[in-house]
C-alpha cells in the first residue's frame, strides 16, 4: 500500500479549505411571526386561483402484451392477435382483472389486475394517454400500440377537473402568504445588516456587534472545500463559492440559502497539502483494491477469450469460470444490447461478424466488466419495416445533427464568454 501511495501521491492532494463565521437571517423565525389577515388570504387566493385547480384524473387498469423494439412483422402480428383474443374474452364477460393477472406482461401491476391507480395527463406514453382520457368510466379500449407493445385499457373511475374552494386550501394559502412575506422581510433584514457592517469598516468583532444589535444568530463552520457541502448550511454550493471569493477582513454580500440569508466573514484558511498515508489510508486501500481487482479480472477475461478464439465452446468456458451464458434478444446498430446496455464503440465490429464467430474481447473497464460474445443469429433488414420507418429515421438523424451543431455553438460561446448561472431560477 505504501508503494502504491507514493506512486499516486499527487492524486490525494487535499485542496484548500476554509472556515468562516456568518450572520444567519433565519426564514423560519421570521415566518412564525407573520399572521396574514383574512382579507390578505382572500385576495391571494383570488389572484392564484388557478394554482389550486385539480386536473382531471382517471383510474385505469391495463393488460400489456410486449413487442420488442425492432420486432419483425410476424412477431408484431402475433402480439396483436393475442391482445385481440384477450379483448374478445372480456367482451364475452370474462373478468378484466383476472385476465390481466393471467396474461399481462407488465410485471409492475399484473398481479394487481393491471391496476395503475389514479393519474393525470403527462404521466403516460402519448398513445396510451390519448386513449385512456377519451374513455368513459367502465369502458374498454381498442388495442393501443405504444413503444412497449399492445395494451387493453379499462377506465374504472374518473375525477373531473375542478377548482378547490378557499375553505379547502386556506391553510395552503396562508402558508404561501407567510413564506412570501418572510422572504421579503429576510432580504430587508439582510440588506440592513450588510449596510451596517459596511459602515463599521475594518472594526474588529463587527459581526458580533450587528448580531447583538439585530438579534441575529452568529454561526461558525468547520473547515470545508470550495463548491462542497458545508455542514449545517442549506444553500448548495453558493455558500462555499461566496466564502472562497473572500479575502481577509472582507464580508460577503447577503447569500440566499434555502432557509434564509447569510453574510459571511473569513476566519481561517488551510492551504492545499499532500497528506500522509495515514490520513487517506481508507481511500488508498479502496483505490488499490479496485485497481488490483480490475487487473485480475482483465487477465482472467483475456485468458478466457484466448480459449474462445482457439475453439473452446462458450458454455465450457463459462462452466470452467463458474459463469453463466446468457442470450440476448435481437438488437440493432443504434440500440443498446439487451441486458448489457450501450456498446456503441463495439457495435460496428459485432455487426461485421458472422454467426458463431467470436467477437473481440469487449472491455467496459469503467464499469469493471468484460464480455465474451458470439453472434448466434442475424436477421436481414425488413424492407417493409424500413419503408414504414424511413421518415422517422430521417427525422431522428436531422434532429441529432441539429443537436450536435447547437452543442458545438454553445461550446464556442462558452469559450469566449463569461457565464453566470442563476441557481434561483433553475431550482
Amino acid at each position: 500500500m505504501a508503494s502504491y501511495f507514493e506512486k499516486h501521491k499527487e492524486e490525494y492532494l487535499i485542496s484548500e479549505q476554509r472556515k468562516v463565521k456568518y450572520l444567519f437571517i433565519d426564514l423560519e423565525q421570521i415566518k412564525d411571526k407573520i399572521v396574514p389577515t383574512e382579507e390578505q388570504i382572500k385576495e391571494y387566493f383570488q389572484e392564484h386561483e388557478d394554482e389550486y385547480k385539480i386536473e382531471k384524473q382517471v383510474k385505469a387498469s391495463h393488460i400489456l402484451i410486449k413487442v420488442p423494439a425492432g420486432a419483425e412483422k410476424e412477431q408484431v402480428d402475433k402480439a396483436r392477435e393475442k391482445i385481440n383474443n384477450i379483448r374478445e374474452k372480456i367482451l364475452k364477460g370474462e373478468d378484466f382483472a383476472e385476465l390481466a393477472k393471467k396474461f399481462s406482461e407488465d410485471p409492475t401491476n399484473a398481479e394487481k389486475g393491471g391496476d395503475l391507480g389514479f393519474f393525470s395527463k403527462g404521466r403516460m406514453a402519448p398513445e396510451f394517454e390519448n386513449a385512456v382520457f377519451s374513455l368513459k368510466k367502465d369502458e374498454l379500449s381498442q388495442p393501443v400500440k405504444t413503444s412497449y407493445g399492445y395494451h387493453l385499457i379499462k377506465v374504472t373511475d374518473i375525477k373531473e377537473e375542478h377548482k378547490q374552494s378557499l375553505e379547502e386550501v386556506k391553510s395552503q394559502v396562508e402558508l404561501s402568504l407567510k413564506k412570501e412575506a418572510a422572504w421579503e422581510k429576510a432580504l430587508e433584514s439582510a440588506d440592513r445588516s450588510y449596510t451596517e457592517l459596511i459602515a463599521k469598516g475594518k472594526m474588529d468583532n463587527k459581526l458580533e456587534d450587528v448580531s447583538k444589535e439585530q438579534s441575529l444568530e452568529l454561526k461558525q463552520t468547520d473547515y470545508f472545500f470550495k463548491g462542497g457541502r458545508v455542514k449545517g448550511v442549506f444553500g448548495g454550493p453558493k455558500f462555499s463559492q461566496a466564502a472562497f471569493e473572500l479575502v481577509s477582513d472582507e464580508i460577503s454580500e447577503p447569500v440566499k440559502l434555502n432557509n434564509g440569508y447569510a453574510i459571511i466573514s473569513l476566519l481561517e484558511t488551510k492551504a492545499p497539502y499532500l497528506p500522509e498515508l495515514e490520513e487517506v489510508k481508507q481511500r488508498v486501500e479502496m483505490d488499490l483494491t479496485e485497481e488490483e481487482s480490475l487487473r485480475l479480472a482483465k487477465e482472467a477475461a483475456k485468458a478466457a477469450h484466448d480459449k474462445l478464439i482457439s475453439g473452446k465452446k462458450l458454455d465450457e468456458i463459462a462452466a470452467e469460470y463458474e459463469l453463466e451464458v446468457k442470450n440476448t434478444d435481437y438488437f440493432t446498430r443504434i440500440g443498446g444490447v439487451p441486458g448489457i446496455g450501450s456498446l456503441k464503440n463495439w457495435t460496428p465490429k459485432l455487426f461485421a461478424l458472422k454467426p458463431n464467430q467470436p467477437a473481440p474481447l469487449i472491455e467496459m473497464a469503467d464499469k469493471g466488466k468484460f464480455y465474451l460474445m458470439m453472434i448466434t443469429e442475424k436477421q436481414p433488414i425488413s424492407e417493409d419495416k424500413f419503408k414504414e420507418e424511413k421518415a422517422q429515421f430521417a427525422f431522428n438523424l436531422r434532429r441529432q445533427k441539429a443537436g450536435q451543431i447547437f452543442n458545438d455553438w454553445i461550446k464556442s460561446v462558452r469559450q469566449q464568454a463569461e457565464i453566470e448561472i442563476n441557481e434561483d431560477l433553475i431550482r
